[in-house]
């Protein structure tokens, strides 16, 4: 898959819980223009729907927020530490 990264959400450094409580509003991840039109097709053509994807990231992403040690807003302790 190739694109172009236009914007990254930023607001998710100070706010990661974003991620798991407003995914699609506050919370995404990035904008990427989609390069190869092909690979857009067989993005929209997948068999698991945006929203069954998003679930089961959101389930896989909250397992290793809860095995890390974390700070008041939800940042694991290993990205503070430098």
């Amino acid at each position: 898959l190739k694109g172009l990264l236009l914007e990254l959400n930023n607001r998710l450094l100070e706010s990661p819980e974003l991620l798991l409580e407003r995914p699609a509003t506050e919370g995404w991840l990035a904008v990427i223009q989609i390069m190869n039109e092909s690979a857009k097709s067989d993005l929209l053509a997948s068999s698991m729907s945006f929203s069954d994807w998003l679930s089961h990231r959101s389930r896989s992403i909250q397992k290793v927020l809860e095995s890390r040690s974390c700070n008041e807003k939800g940042i694991p302790s290993e990205l503070l530490e430098s």
